[in-house]
């Protein structure tokens, strides 16, 4: 404003100087001083250089020469020329001969009495001479705005508003992304809410939310109540995270569910990560993670080297996973476990409701069924142990009635010899004292056998051994030593007084291993004291 109020109030003066030099400059005083004594008749036309105007009777004449359009000066008594002064379509130019407004100046403008006056009164008798001096704004920006101190975005920056519409709004129309964050020393994009969602993203042929990392959480969303990072695609990823060392997406919710994916072609969460967990949700109160899909894998995780899918939880699942017509939660690993579940002691690490496929060898502490007490099935459960061998060893059994003759045929299924080796026998006469025996042993998938009365029943066991391609391939060791890394370590630990750090877990996967204690801890200060 300075500036332009000094340009204003210098033209003023300008155009005074210029009617000064036509009405009271060297021109008028010339022509008072002839008029005093003979005037001077009109002069002449005059194209050439130094042409002479003749002036009256006695001869006098003014030499000069001038150009079209530029207004004259006295380059002495008797000679004029041009000025640097012109006037083109009603303009005038000094120092300029095309000057596009009333007043046009080529070079500097000073004024050394009085200052400048204003149309509505005002005076300015001093500028500032370095440009503006200051620039009022709030916390968003920094600096002043001078030439010492120029303008720039606050770091951190903080947007504070309160509407219905997006505070900030990226438009991307290209094939890039809308928001890029790069962070190489800690979380990318993280991500908040009281009673929403903490990161949105949504997208017709791209990944929602992507985030990358070096060393942290490429995306990472905290909610109250919630979800923490919420992704939604048409065609693709709704969430995707990658991380070189740290987790691809990690999500944490107090109340609800800590990442949520949702897609309706593709996996609505996927995770991939070289050395730690793709995924990984922690919950107080309900699951980890959530995937929901019409078509695709719920929840997608993959790892080289930890684990695909990790899920923690205090009081429920650590991952749960949701689909329509595909497989909810899905996760695979070159070196590592596809998917690690770990809960507080007295809940379920992992729960399925429905039938469960296992292809590959199953290994547990334990095992056994769980049902409704068939006599109490309101206030009981009903449990039963499994029966264990240190062979992979079929049973069949049953019962039969020999003939008059005492003897009985067992026929068992055509694929009985194909599948089993090694049969061992069990016969048991019921209702009467009598003795049996197996006759012809199994041969042809049928076995004989006799008692030393007729019409005796006999109820009768047969076990193999399994012999197919899976089983011979795949015989489980009865005894095994632990390998170096898990050598002083227990998959127990608890039941021989020692800490969980000695467990097996703990020996595989030290880094996960601790930073879920750490989330567990956290996640218990957060809980109420109530749970």
């Amino acid at each position: 404003m300075n500036s332009f109020r000094n340009n204003l109030t210098t033209a003023i003066g300008v155009a005074i100087l210029a009617g000064w030099l036509i009405s009271s400059g060297p021109f008028a005083a010339y022509a008072q001083t002839q008029t005093s004594a003979k005037p001077l008749r009109p002069a002449r036309s005059v194209t050439g250089s130094d042409r002479p105007i003749t002036t009256q009777s006695d001869g006098s004449t003014v030499k000069g020469s001038g150009t079209a359009g530029m207004i004259p000066k006295w380059l002495d008594d008797r000679s004029i020329g041009d000025s640097i002064v012109s006037e083109l379509n009603g303009n005038i130019g000094i120092g300029t001969t095309s000057p596009g407004s009333k007043l046009s100046v080529a070079g500097m403008i000073e004024t050394t009495l009085g200052g400048y006056k204003f149309p509505d009164g005002t005076l300015q008798t001093t500028a500032a001479t370095s440009g503006i001096s200051s620039v009022v704004h709030n916390p968003t920006l920094t600096g002043n705005g001078t030439g010492a101190s120029p303008l720039g975005v606050a770091v951190p920056l903080t947007l504070t508003g309160s509407t219905s519409s997006p505070i900030v709004r990226v438009t991307q129309n290209g094939g890039g992304f809308g928001l890029e964050v790069i962070n190489h020393g800690a979380v990318a994009i993280v991500g908040s809410s009281i009673t929403s969602i903490g990161v949105r993203g949504f997208t017709q042929s791209g990944a929602g939310v992507s985030g990358a990392s070096v060393s942290s959480h490429g995306v990472e969303g905290t909610s109250q109540s919630g979800a923490g990072v919420y992704g939604s695609s048409v065609s693709l990823h709704g969430v995707e995270g990658t991380s070189q060392n740290g987790f691809g997406v990690h999500g944490i919710g107090t109340n609800n569910i800590g990442v949520v994916g949702e897609s309706n072609n593709n996996p609505g969460v996927e995770g991939d990560s070289i050395t730690n967990a793709g995924v990984v949700g922690t919950s107080n109160t309900t699951a980890g993670v959530a995937g929901f899909s019409q078509s695709a894998f719920a929840v997608q995780g993959n790892s080289p080297n930890g684990g695909g899918v990790l899920g923690t939880s205090v009081n429920n699942a650590g991952v749960q996973g949701i689909s329509t017509n595909n497989i909810a939660v899905v996760g695979s690993s070159i070196n590592d476990t596809g998917v690690f579940g770990q809960a507080s002691a007295g809940h379920f690490a992992g729960v399925f409701n429905g039938d469960v496929q296992v292809n590959g060898n199953l290994s547990k502490a334990s095992g056994s069924f769980k049902i409704d007490h068939p006599i109490d099935p309101e206030n009981k459960y009903l449990y039963h142990s499994f029966v264990e061998s240190t062979d992979m060893m079929n049973i069949y059994n049953g019962n039969v009635t020999t003939d008059a003759n005492g003897d009985a045929v067992i026929t068992l299924p055509d694929w009985f010899e194909a599948l089993n080796k090694d049969f061992r026998y069990q016969l048991t006469v019921i209702g009467t004292f009598a003795q049996a025996i197996v006759v012809d042993k199994v041969k042809g998938n049928h076995f004989t056998i006799k008692t030393n009365a007729p019409n005796v029943e006999v109820s009768w066991q047969v076990t193999g051994i399994r012999q197919d391609a899976w089983a011979n391939q795949h015989r489980i060791p009865v005894e095994q030593k632990k390998s170096d890394r898990e050598r002083g370590h227990y998959l127990h630990p608890e039941l021989y007084g020692q800490p969980e750090e000695k467990s097996i877990d703990w020996a595989q996967h030290p880094e996960m291993m601790q930073l879920l204690k750490q989330k567990s801890e956290q996640m218990k200060q957060k809980a109420p004291a109530n749970q």
